[in-house]
């Protein structure tokens, strides 16, 4: 087999490399430093992108940075072509606003949520202080001060949180007497 299919489901493909392996490079990281130390870590190559068994397994030691060579390219004789799927780069979220009024009376509002960067890897995972697990949460606030709290995660699990305060206050109403006086022209 010359050439195999590959990256990111792309309709790319590479050579067979000469020396009869795949060759496949990483980093390891660890809340967004070089991991410390070594781990194993296992390959498996399928010919289908979800469910599907793996014609291919091998378990390797890495460290924080690694380049190793793996799957005997003739296991792959049988296979007529496969595609290497592999993560996208993650954009970390680096702020989360919670976006709703800071002062009103008591009633039902209704506070949402915007984040930095925009182009943010998603899904972003939401946890309100109320348990709402959403991008924006309901709430039926009484007289006083309320302080809202949202944390939300993306795909290196670094948190990103904010908190709001918003004073609910009475309804003032003011009435003024309306007095007629009789006025003769």
């Amino acid at each position: 087999m010359d050439n195999l299919p590959g990256g990111a489901g792309s309709d790319a493909t590479i050579d067979a490399p000469p020396h009869g392996l795949l060759s496949y490079q990483g980093r390891l990281l660890q809340d967004g430093s070089p991991y410390d130390g070594d781990i194993d870590v296992t390959f498996r190559l399928y010919t289908v992108e979800t469910g599907g068994i793996a014609f291919w397994e091998e378990t390797q030691t890495v460290s924080a940075v690694w380049n190793c060579g793996m799957a005997p390219v003739d296991a792959l004789t049988d296979v007529v072509a496969f595609t290497v799927y592999t993560p996208g780069v993650c954009i970390d979220l680096t702020s989360i606003t919670i976006v709703g009024p800071s002062v009103g009376t008591p009633g039902t509002y209704t506070f949402t949520t915007s984040y930095e960067p925009p182009t943010a890897t998603t899904p972003i995972t939401y946890e309100w202080d109320n348990g709402d697990a959403t991008d924006f949460s309901i709430r039926t606030l009484g007289l006083g001060t309320h302080v809202l709290v949202v944390t939300a995660t993306n795909c290196t699990a670094a948190q990103v949180t904010d908190t709001h305060t918003i004073v609910m206050d009475e309804e003032i109403s003011i009435y003024l007497p309306i007095v007629f006086k009789s006025h003769s022209p």
